[in-house]
């Protein structure tokens, strides 16, 4: 037996012998003496396993044969992010919920609303006037919800920052300063039109460009100036989703190729060059798509009648788990989604596991929620 085996094997007895709790001063220093030994016996089996180490690091780093390494499969990824039991609460909203940031499960903040639509109602704008039927959008700079007093049918909040897209009946956007309240508005939106156009919108993850979709391609709208640029690819005429890749330099388009399929190219928002084709198929999911370590993508059914969402990994393209009743969906971080749907906000981890949920203010039904960072 290895000198590490015993200092390891002779800590594990002494740790197994003593008491869960120590009362009296003579016992506690006899203990004591017992964890100072254990420490100087594990210092010494760290000190040869550390040495066993440097020993193999020549072959791994430059012996050339190892093979790339292997992604990890969603439950090793599962197994290291947080329990339900040792997550934060969690949120409850108030009642008076527009005074500050709504929280939800996984840290997430409601950023905006769009303004409440009734089922079979006129096409036109509705005319809200509080922050219970109103487009809203978050102030960061009072940490209260302010009112879009611009008529607009939707409203999509960026997930950091200041800024809101606003689009009319016309699809026509405009863009709402949440600090001031202005709007600014261009004689432009999305191809779509009707009441699809917000979700041919998607916000950069710092909050400052838009993208938005056209005949031919997409066009790009920066917030803070509303300069625009329009990007013309032939691949980008038949695109059924385009998002943004975590870091904000790259733009994700999904689109069927010759045979149908559909696939997913990444482009550079730079240089507007193809760089690389996924092995996913399928069409992400609008704003937070991917997780932050860009391994995993949120994907829409192919029947939308199902309302699932598939949780994929990019590197294989393999589906990991699927996500029951989702509306919307949302990494969070890179363990952790955020669903939206029928009125409750849930927690669920990479398997497709549970882990928290949150009733939403009745306030929020009929209305498109906005969120991002707090």
């Amino acid at each position: 037996m290895s000198r590490l085996e015993n200092a390891v094997r002779t800590a594990v007895a002494d740790l197994a012998a003593e008491a869960p709790y120590v009362t009296d001063l003579a016992t506690a220093a006899r203990r004591r003496g017992h964890r100072i030994q254990r420490r100087r016996r594990m210092v010494l089996g760290v000190a040869v396993a550390a040495l066993a180490g440097t020993m193999l690091i020549p072959y791994t780093v430059l012996g050339g044969n190892a093979g790339p390494t292997p992604v990890p499969a969603a439950s090793a990824l599962a197994s290291s992010a947080p329990t339900a039991s040792k997550l934060p609460p969690a949120p409850v909203i108030r009642k008076d919920w527009w005074e500050s940031p709504v929280g939800l499960p996984g840290g997430f903040v409601v950023t905006g609303l769009s303004p409440q639509r009734d089922p079979g109602s006129d096409p036109q704008c509705p005319e809200g006037t509080t922050v219970r039927d109103a487009g809203v959008v978050l102030d960061r700079s009072t940490g209260r919800y302010r009112i879009s007093r611009d008529k607009s049918c939707a409203l999509l909040a960026a997930p950091v920052g200041k800024y809101a897209a606003l689009f009319d009946a016309d699809s026509r956007i405009g863009i709402m300063d949440a600090t001031t309240g202005h709007v600014r508005r261009y004689d432009y939106g999305t191809r779509s039109g009707g009441n699809g156009f917000a979700s041919d919108a998607q916000w950069s993850p710092d909050g400052t460009k838009l993208l938005l979709t056209r005949p031919t391609g997409i066009r790009i709208l920066h917030a803070g100036t509303g300069d625009h640029q329009d990007w013309d690819i032939p691949e980008l005429v038949n695109l059924r989703s385009f998002t943004w890749l975590p870091g904000g330099t790259e733009i994700a388009v999904a689109a069927p190729d010759t045979t149908g399929t559909l696939k997913i190219s990444v482009y550079s928002f730079s240089t507007r060059e193809l760089l690389r084709t996924l092995a996913v198929q399928g069409a992400p999911v609008s704003q937070n798509a991917w997780s932050p370590d860009g391994r995993y993508v949120l994907l829409l059914p192919e029947d939308r009648a199902k309302r699932l969402v598939q949780v994929a990994e990019v590197a294989t393209g393999r589906t990991v788990a699927t996500l029951p009743s989702a509306g919307s969906a949302y990494f969070v971080s890179t363990h952790q989604i955020l669903v939206i749907y029928n009125g409750i906000a849930s927690l669920y981890d990479l398997t497709g596991k549970l882990l928290q949920k949150t009733t939403l203010p009745s306030d929020y039904a009929r209305r498109q929620i906005s969120v991002g960072r707090p």
